[in-house]
This record gives structure tokens, sequence and C-alpha cells, in this order.
């Protein structure tokens, strides 16, 4: 664990990428996935990422892409002391049915939020996502690592988190760009159901066509084409079928098999 906060301390002082920081502790630490996220205090706010994930495109589950912090924290999100330790496990309230599909797609048991700082209009926060509950010694490292991990943050340099943000957001839009849609590994995350949506629109089935055969009322199919225009990064049905034809093919007719959730 010391090597794991060396090189996080390394991070914020642009010495190493802060994503193999993220990595470090996640392995020492022994979370399947941790991010490190900047979010609004206001609900209708953006927030932003930055992720290491050790099954990113696992085919038994979707990846971490988005901040759980305000589903554990609740009522207490922004004006959580930094450096404290929240967990999933001791919600009192109604758990957050967002959260809890998260984890029952990656089989997640637990995530651990801590509060790395508040600004003015948001809240930075480290959430750890572990495969199995919390064991002592992981509670006791998680304990000893966060007032440290709090305090180097505060004396981070200057606009190292909008930085990584916008590296990270360019990476994912790039990764996307430069797989196919309907590639095996599965680049935008698409559910069973959305990706033989995509191949049935590759075949040039129509919609009635597609409802047709995937047993489906129009209102499940109108949610899944907007489910899938926003992780293709498209603003239309045009868009997306450039998009798909555009790419290498997946073949014909058969089984439709790739890693999706």
């Amino acid at each position: 664990m010391i090597g794991a906060i060396a090189c996080w301390c390394e991070s914020l002082h642009r010495c190493v990428p802060l994503r193999h920081a993220l990595q470090s502790i996640s392995e020492n630490i022994g979370a399947e996935a941790l991010a490190l996220a900047r979010v609004s205090k206001s609900t209708n706010g953006t927030s932003g990422t930055i992720v290491f994930d050790r099954q990113e495109r696992s085919i038994c589950g979707v990846p971490l892409n988005r901040s759980y912090a305000r589903s554990v924290l609740g009522r207490y999100f922004a004006k959580a002391q930094v450096g404290t330790i929240w967990l999933q496990s001791m919600v009192e309230d109604e758990p957050d049915p967002a959260l809890v599909e998260f984890h029952r797609r990656r089989s997640f048991k637990n995530l651990a939020v801590i509060p790395l700082a508040t600004h003015g209009k948001s809240v930075d926060f480290l959430e750890f996502h572990f495969r199995q509950g919390l064991s002592a010694a992981q509670q006791a490292d998680l304990n000893m690592i966060a007032s440290t991990l709090t305090a180097t943050w505060r004396n981070r340099v200057s606009g190292l988190v909008a930085e990584n943000l916008a590296q990270y957001r360019q990476g994912s839009v790039e990764q996307l760009s430069s797989a196919s849609i309907l590639s095996c590994e599965n680049p935008a995350g698409l559910s069973r159901a959305e990706y033989r949506v995509c191949v049935l629109l590759t075949r040039g089935l129509s919609a009635i066509r597609i409802r047709s055969q995937l047993e489906i009322r129009n209102s499940t199919l109108r949610t899944h084409m907007r489910n899938i225009l926003a992780k293709t990064g498209t603003g239309s049905k045009a868009q997306l079928l450039f998009k798909l034809l555009t790419a290498e093919p997946v073949g014909g007719p058969g089984p439709i098999r790739a890693k999706v959730a």
C-alpha cells in the first residue's frame, strides 16, 4: 500500500498518469473498480469521473462510467466531512435503484466513498467498488489511507482534475470511434437488447419488423433507440446507421454474440 500511496502522490504532481495511481490503489486494496469523481452539488449539474475498472468490457456486466457518491451519502452529500468513509452497506435510506442494478449486473457487494474536497459548486470523491463484502483488513486499509489521500489531494497541482477529465473523455470517444460498434469488444457498452436492435438495423429491417422479431412494444423500441444514440454518440437514426454500416460487418444472419451486458 505504501507504493500505491507514493504513486498517488506522484500523480498529483503530474509525474505519473492519475489513472495509473487509481489502478495501483485499486489493486492493493482489492477493489474491482475505482473512480475519482467531481460531482456537482446541484442534482441537475454536470459531473465527471476518471475510472480504473478491471473489467471495463466484461461480458458479465457493464463498465463503471459514473459516480454513485450521491446514492451513498444522500442528504449528507454536500456536507460530508472530507476523509471520512461512507459504505453502501450502512445506508439506511431507500437504496438507489441505479446503484442496486449496477452492482447486480457486476456482482459487486459493496461501495466505499471517501470525500476528498468540497468546492463552491462541486465535491471530489474516491469511490471503491468491491466484489465481496469488505474484510477487516480492507476496512483497516481504508481507514489508514483515507486521511493521507485527502491531505495529499489538497496539495495537487492546479488544473489537474479538469485536465485529466478532458483526457479521459477524449480517450473514451477515440476508443469508441476506432472500433466497430458491433465488434465483440462492444465499445459502446450496449445491452443485449440494444445490440440486437443495431444488428437488425444493419440488415435493413424496419421498426415494425424489428418489434416483431424481438417481440417488443413500440415504447420499448423507442427506449432502446434513445439509449443506443446516447451510447454511440449519434444524434439520429441516420447517423447511427452510417456509423454502423461504415464499420466492419459483423457477419450474416445467425446467433448474435458479443460482450454485451
